[in-house]
């Protein structure tokens, strides 16, 4: 896959700068990274099957706040609201700073990471909060079986 896209990024044009490679690279790496974290609450929070259906659900809203699918001035007011809020508003912003070299490459991957650690940190607590729970449950369990 490397060889591929450096293949293909050798034969872009307008062509791109070596040095945005890292960039480019850095941002689809973090972001990766945040997905994976975001989507994991979901998975931990809500079981393996509406994990799955509310992570899609949050991309498909996502492909639209962040100007995928349509322009950000033509959505409607709602989308346009979470515009802002959206990770991948930031996913965006960075790969066309990698890709162009233009301001703004450090802001998107610290915000990228700041919402992956965060993500992180919700995700680690809702599963130590699960294991509480059910060593809880598990020992309420053996203690009314010991006692009858």
């Amino acid at each position: 896959m490397t060889v591929v896209g450096g293949i293909l990024w050798a034969f872009l044009d307008p062509s791109p700068s070596p040095g945005s490679l890292g960039q480019v690279v850095a941002i689809t790496a973090a972001a990766t990274l945040m997905n994976v974290a975001l989507v994991s609450i979901l998975f931990t929070a809500f079981g393996y099957v509406a994990g799955a259906v509310a992570s899609l659900a949050a991309l498909m809203l996502q492909m639209f706040a962040y100007g995928g699918i349509w322009m950000v001035e033509t959505l409607p007011a709602p989308l346009r609201a979470l515009h802002p809020v959206s990770p991948l508003t930031y996913v965006r912003d960075g790969l066309i700073s990698g890709f162009n070299g233009t301001p703004g490459f450090g802001a998107a991957i610290a915000t990228i990471t700041m919402i992956g650690a965060i993500a992180a940190a919700v995700n680690l607590a809702a599963v130590r909060l699960a294991r509480r729970r059910f060593e809880a449950k598990s020992t309420t369990k053996a203690t009314a079986t010991v006692a009858t």
